[in-house]
């Protein structure tokens, strides 16, 4: 006996029992064609391309839509089905018609309930970076590469070119006998791309020319020449006054931090992989 395309009903709690299509059947976990777990809602699977907080939304979907003979012809089954025309406008994809019905809470999908705000709004923040394909194991690390192949090599012999992608500050006042480096107001590396090693000289053409710009809480700019490996600092015993704003500036283009920070040493967040919201590497304009 076949059923209206959205009639579902919850049982046992999370888990949606289908009264969609005759083909459902019980609850249970299988693996996909990407290799990865994928999530099955009575007898629907979601599949292993998608990123598991949003193949955990679609749980509570798959029930009628992700089975062989999905509810209305509507599959929710994969990444590709997401980004297909929706049948009843294909002016849009199905995932956005899918959270304009996620979002309707007087004609909500699924029909046994509106979902929770927080899955709502897990599903809109995927749409909204694109769409990207992804898995339980998360997305790969990003691929990290020395674009000029060259590295610094010489240790501690002083040179402004010196360590080029470490924290600066950080290693200049760092505790410990010996001598450390001159006091600095600011310092770090330009990068060509935006995840390369430490160590690994930066510069290279589309980094030449480039002046950072740091402006203290008072208004004041101080300017720094990006050196041929990369590097850029100013010594100086005097403090800047936080938070800061900073720039690269190349050929008439900007490219802006986004967010004030408090410290000028900015190797310390942007490491190879990025720290404390960082991206990665300073990359210039």
């Amino acid at each position: 006996m076949k059923h209206s395309a959205w009639i579902c009903i919850a049982a046992a709690g999370a888990a949606l029992v289908a009264a969609c299509d005759s083909s459902v059947t019980d609850s249970e976990t299988t693996s996909g064609s990407g290799g990865g777990t994928t999530t099955s809602v009575g007898g629907g699977t979601v599949g292993a391309d998608l990123p598991c907080e949003v193949a955990d939304v679609l749980a509570n979907c798959s029930a009628c839509h992700a089975t062989p003979k999905p509810s209305g012809g509507v599959s929710l089954r994969s990444r590709d089905d997401l980004l297909a025309a929706a049948p009843s406008d294909p002016s849009v994809t199905v995932a956005d018609r899918a959270l304009a019905r996620m979002q309707d809470s007087t004609n909500p999908m699924p029909p046994t309930g509106q979902l929770a705000a927080a899955d709502i709004a897990t599903f809109e923040g995927w749409i909204s970076d694109g769409m990207p394909a992804g898995g339980c194991d998360g997305p790969p690390p990003p691929e990290t590469v020395c674009t000029s192949d060259s590295y610094w090599t010489q240790g501690d012999e002083g040179s402004r070119d010196m360590y080029p992608g470490r924290a600066c500050i950080t290693c200049h006042e760092a505790p410990g006998p010996g001598e450390h480096g001159p006091p600095l107001l600011f310092g770090g590396t330009v990068y060509p791309t935006v995840h390369e090693p430490d160590d690994c000289n930066g510069g290279g053409p589309t980094v030449q020319g480039s002046v950072v710009v740091v402006t203290d809480a008072n208004g004041v700019e101080h300017s720094a020449t990006v050196r041929s490996n990369g590097n850029f600092l100013i010594e100086s015993e005097a403090n800047l006054a936080t938070p800061i704003h900073a720039e690269v500036r190349r050929d008439g283009k900007v490219n802006k931090m986004k967010d004030p920070v408090d410290s000028g040493d900015c190797n310390s967040c942007h490491t190879v992989d990025g720290a404390n919201d960082a991206p990665g590497r300073i990359l210039a304009p």
